[in-house]
């Protein structure tokens, strides 16, 4: 069963609890209560980013449940050949997104949010990396945040 079938599944009440599961896919939801199969490592929670500092005051990884269905879809896969999606950045506040733009003002590496604004800021993005079952993150060229050419989607120089 995969966990998208896992949520579909669950029963209604849960030790008097109402749990729903029958989301629109617009719903926002948790992705932490719907899977524990990912980790979970919610950088702007922290100040391990490159604003140095914590801006989001909770660590969940808050989806448009269209994009936490396709997230656990992918994990379900990743899992299988022996890999797991670690989480960086899920939904983002434009509060967040305006403080992001007044450090990096460069479109090829944070959403202006006074025009397009982001698809984070909708809860249709995430940030994420590739990490095998011992915790070690694969290597994607870059470390997270990494304002490079390294970073760009056309950038071929990458390791196998």
């Amino acid at each position: 069963m995969t966990a998208v079938d896992t949520v579909a599944a669950k029963t209604d009440t849960i030790q008097d609890t109402i749990v729903i599961t029958n989301y629109a896919d617009n719903d926002i939801v948790i992705l932490q209560t719907l899977n524990e199969d990912f980790t979970f490592d919610m950088r702007y929670a922290t100040d391990n980013n490159f604003l140095n500092e914590v801006v989001y005051d909770c660590d969940n990884c808050a989806l448009r449940y269209k994009a936490a269905k396709a997230l656990m879809e992918a994990n379900d896969y990743f899992l299988e050949l022996g890999y797991r999606i670690r989480l960086f950045d899920c939904c983002r506040p434009v509060s967040v997104q305006k403080k992001m733009w007044e450090i990096m003002p460069d479109a090829r590496y944070v959403a202006n949010p006074y025009t397009t604004g982001s698809v984070h800021n909708k809860g249709l993005a995430v940030d994420l990396t590739l990490e095998n079952m011992e915790g070690e993150m694969l290597d994607m060229g870059t470390d997270f945040d990494h304002f490079g050419r390294e970073a760009h989607v056309n950038y071929t120089d990458l390791s196998e």
